[in-house]
């Protein structure tokens, strides 16, 4: 028997049955990666089951979009807060989208399996990527931050600030734990 460091499978009998071989020496090149859209392709997968997850994460970005754009718009607030509500309410955009993000790529390699749950805790103990670190970082950052959200509409009203600048930042002070409990499965 001939001995090789190829690889040529369990029971290799035949020609037809040789695995050929991949990797720096070998003669057939190994497949190009493309990394550039593995992401969307792997998160297509992953969504497979809960196609009405895609449509979820779509409105949020577009959500956060209208959130950063009302902010940059209607700009006018009182001086007294310690935090005017439109740079409140980029900032939450801006970090939420950044937190959109994280969890898209950490759920689409597989990094993120359990985000609420019974396993959370679990999972932030053993994680395998560090990206995880910063998802759950920026959560608790964003439960702060409408805390904080909450304490600067209520304690500092302003009688000049925009009616669609008020609404839109008490929808997202009432919604925005609840959403993220449905969104981020």
């Amino acid at each position: 028997m001939q001995y090789t460091w190829q690889y040529q499978g369990p029971h290799a009998t035949s020609a037809a049955d040789v695995v050929p071989p991949y990797g720096i020496y070998s003669e057939t090149p190994a497949k190009e990666a493309n990394p550039g859209f593995s992401v969307f392709v792997d998160f297509a997968l992953l969504t497979r089951d809960k196609p009405w997850l895609k449509g979820v994460l779509a409105l949020e970005a577009l959500g956060l979009v209208f959130l950063a754009a009302v902010a940059i718009v209607l700009p006018t607030d009182c001086r007294l807060p310690p935090v005017k509500v439109p740079e409140w309410l980029l900032t939450f955009a801006i970090v939420d989208i950044l937190q959109l993000w994280t969890y898209l790529l950490l759920k689409a390699k597989g990094y993120l399996p359990i985000v609420v749950g019974k396993e959370t805790l679990q999972t932030v103990k053993n994680f395998r990527h560090g990206a995880v670190i910063l998802f759950w970082l920026l959560t608790a950052f964003l439960l702060g931050w409408v805390i904080f959200g909450i304490y600067l509409v209520y304690n500092y009203p302003c009688p000049i600030r925009s009616d669609l600048l008020s609404t839109v930042t008490i929808v997202v002070l009432t919604g925005a734990v609840p959403y993220f409990f449905l969104a981020r499965q």
